[in-house]
């Protein structure tokens, strides 16, 4: 693979640069939802989850507490304004621009490929969406990439401490939505393939088990004081939303919501993944396919495993930066600027950057009788409406 980020001090030159680079990219996705997050309203499932904040608890029937923690903090710390509520988000989104970027660096990817890691977090177009509203979503992405980034962490070093960090990152990711358990499930059977099953044999292995139990047993608690009404609502949620889709289609959804033009990165990263790398990351690749054939054995929303991604954008990094070696370089920073530019093109569809008139006229809408524009996306008609409501 590419050269160590560990070698002779031009080598460590850059790897300064491609951190400084990794921090351009991630405030650079900040620097888009702080621009944007104030236009437009409160989305209802932000109401929903800052009324929760108001009565901080172990539990709630439609999702883990992490959210409503959150919120507490927010409206404690920082405000209430409709910025003030977006903001974490939008921080958990530049994390995960800037981690993908230090996966690429723990794979031993140079400069070109942790900017074509990072970038494709970027540019991912649901990402937009997702980092923009105060909904778990967000945050159970940033605990898959967390998960995601120690476990190569351990798999580069083999030091048993990365998995008690895993078994930390994997109890608040279900502390904030319980998908993460299909993640927590891939992830350990890509170890079993890890040197014959070592890690059954490790005590701290069992011990980031614990961790991981101990962290979400007070909702476990709650759960089950209350007659598990978490099941109940998944039940209802599969009847209404899930039961009957097309698996197809989610196959589709995950091409175009990731963008089109990162296929080939992620594609070509989960190859590297099962066959290269020495097999050495063999179960970051495993633990992929995994969490996939269980989600879509699920029937389950396709943004539910829009988190898996980073890991593969950083893996495809780097093996395009092998691929393309010093001579083609110059492909691959084309292709990343040809990935961003499609990417802003959704910026206005996916998150609130232009006045609503403005939006109107970008995406062809018109009026009813009643002045009422027709055609808005479900998450944009949500945010319209409360002020006259409770006027």
């Amino acid at each position: 693979m590419s050269t160590s980020p560990q070698g002779t001090p031009a080598d460590r030159g850059k790897l300064s640069y491609g951190l400084w680079l990794l921090i351009g990219l991630a405030l650079l996705k900040w620097f888009i939802h702080l621009y944007t997050n104030a236009n437009y309203g409160f989305h209802r499932d932000e109401l929903l989850h800052l009324a929760a904040a108001h009565h901080p608890a172990w539990g709630y029937m439609e999702f883990p507490p992490m959210i409503a923690w959150l919120g507490w903090i927010e409206q404690t710390f920082i405000g209430d304004s409709l910025l003030a509520t977006r903001f974490l988000p939008a921080v958990a989104g530049a994390v995960i621009v800037f981690l993908t970027g230090l996966m690429a660096r723990e794979l031993q990817g140079g400069r070109l490929a942790l900017a074509l890691a990072a970038s494709c977090a970027l540019g991912a177009i649901a990402y937009f969406r997702n980092h923009t509203l105060f909904q778990p979503v967000a945050f159970d992405q940033l605990f898959w990439t967390l998960g995601a980034y120690f476990l190569i962490r351990y798999l580069r070093t083999e030091r048993e401490g990365y998995l008690l960090s895993l078994g930390i990152a994997i109890g608040l990711g279900l502390l904030t939505k319980y998908t993460m358990l299909i993640w927590a499930v891939g992830m350990a059977v890509g170890l079993l393939f890890y040197r014959n099953g070592v890690i059954v044999r490790l005590k701290k292995a069992w011990l980031a088990v614990g961790i991981a139990v101990l962290i979400v047993l007070p909702n476990l608690i709650w759960q089950w004081a209350h007659g598990f009404p978490a099941a109940e609502h998944l039940d209802q949620l599969y009847a209404a939303q899930l039961d009957g889709q097309s698996r197809l289609e989610f196959f589709r959804v995950q091409v175009l919501a990731m963008n089109p033009f990162s296929l080939p990165v992620w594609g070509l990263g989960l190859y590297f993944l099962l066959a290269r790398f020495d097999k050495q990351y063999r179960p970051l690749g495993i633990a992929f396919l995994t969490a996939l054939l269980i989600m879509v054995a699920l029937n389950s929303k396709p943004y539910y495993f829009f988190a898996a991604y980073p890991a593969l954008f950083a893996a495809g990094g780097v093996a395009w930066e092998e691929v393309l070696r010093s001579r083609w370089r110059l492909l691959g920073w084309g292709w990343i600027l040809l990935l961003l530019v499609a990417a802003f093109q959704y910026l206005p569809k996916m998150t609130p950057a232009l006045p609503i008139e403005r939006f109107a006229e970008y995406a062809g809408l018109e009026k009813d009788s009643s002045g009422r524009l027709q055609g808005l996306t479900s998450d944009y008609a949500d945010m319209f409406g409360w002020e006259e409501q409770v006027t």
